[in-house]
């Protein structure tokens, strides 16, 4: 699950994307989930997701993929897209 900021309007929305499922569409962004993991038990709790972020325009390279952690909301810039993304849990 992705938690999803337009930084425009300030508007919040939850994505519930499966790992490798569709891509969901928000704003002009396609955004897919390839890999989700939790941490251990026994080991401070933390989500990891791999993402990726690509613009709906056709061909377009994707702004953002890779790993995001939970734990570090921050620490994640995806291109210049209108939408700040945050890692939610495992869906």
């Amino acid at each position: 699950m992705v938690g999803v900021l337009n930084k425009v309007d300030g508007s919040t929305v939850r994505l519930h994307i499966s790992v490798g499922a569709q891509p969901q569409t928000v704003g002009d962004l396609k955004v897919s989930i390839q890999a989700c993991l939790n941490r251990p038990m026994g080991q401070l709790p933390d989500t990891a997701i791999f993402l990726t972020v690509t613009p709906t325009d056709q061909g377009a390279p994707p702004l953002y993929r890779g790993w995001m952690l939970r734990s570090a909301p921050g620490a994640t810039f995806v291109g210049n897209a209108g939408e700040t993304f945050r890692v939610v849990g495992c869906s």
